[in-house]
């Protein structure tokens, strides 16, 4: 299993938490989860056209900075999702061709209709829209820039039809995988098995040591301990012949003088 930033363990958290009793489109969830609370930019996506714009804070958008890494961010999440799928972790089943005009995925543009005098697109109560013919901005009710968008590559578009468009599913090895810190079943394997080596390790460790010497324990002495004592033995024993060899030496000497 490869090793996910915090920003894809976010991801996962949520997708996690998508009960599979009542399945709902992949679409719906990104539009209450993801860009609610993981992201502030906000994806259109125009099947009729085929076309896929993300939409950036304009104080972001205007930074190259930031918002490279929104892009950045969000070409993150589209890898993580494909990879998800091609590993089976989730699934996602598309039901019919897509027919809607268009699909919203942002914080705070959940009513989108087309007012019909102005025909500009309203996204929310706060009235928030978009001018058809100034597509790439949403603009506040003041008509204020809000939001700058950038059109993806048909690449892209086609990946988020194919992963993005469809009834999710999220499997049991998803969740058992979060639920265990992020680690696979290899990982969690790998891991016990080095606790177990490390663990037989200093066992035998501290019983090499306490099979040295246990003065608790009445049984033969240790075959280094017995070694060392039968020298000491050896030693002594040399020490008494040597004296009784002296002692030896001295009567004779005394008994040469007498004579």
């Amino acid at each position: 299993m490869k090793t996910f930033n915090k920003r894809e363990k976010a991801i996962l958290d949520m997708l996690v938490n998508i009960s599979n009793e009542s399945p709902e489109f992949f679409s719906f969830h990104l539009q209450n989860s993801y860009f609610r609370n993981l992201t502030a930019s906000a994806l259109f996506v125009l099947p009729q056209t085929k076309q896929i714009i993300l939409y950036i804070p304009k104080i972001d958008f205007q930074d190259p900075n930031k918002r490279k890494k929104i892009m950045i961010e969000f070409l993150e999440f589209l890898s993580l999702i494909k990879f998800l799928k091609n590993e089976r972790f989730i699934d996602v089943i598309q039901l019919a061709d897509i027919t809607q005009p268009l699909y919203i995925m942002g914080k705070g543009f959940d009513k989108a209709q087309e007012d019909p005098v102005s025909k500009f697109i309203i996204l929310n109560d706060q009235g928030d829209h978009i001018d058809p013919n100034q597509f790439q901005l949403i603009m506040d009710s003041n008509s204020d820039v809000i939001f700058e968008g950038s059109g993806l590559t048909n690449e892209i578009y086609q990946q988020i039809i194919e992963n993005c468009m469809g009834l999710l599913f999220v499997s049991e090895d998803l969740k058992e995988f979060v639920k265990n810190k992020y680690k696979s079943k290899e990982d969690l394997r790998y891991k016990y098995g080095q606790i177990a080596t490390w663990t037989g390790i200093g066992l035998a460790l501290v019983f090499g040591i306490l099979g040295l010497y246990n003065p608790f324990e009445d049984k033969e002495p240790n075959p280094l301990i017995k070694n060392t004592n039968e020298i000491h033995q050896d030693i002594h024993m040399m020490m008494e012949k040597f004296k009784s060899h002296q002692d030896s030496l001295k009567k004779n000497t005394k008994h040469i003088k007498n004579s």
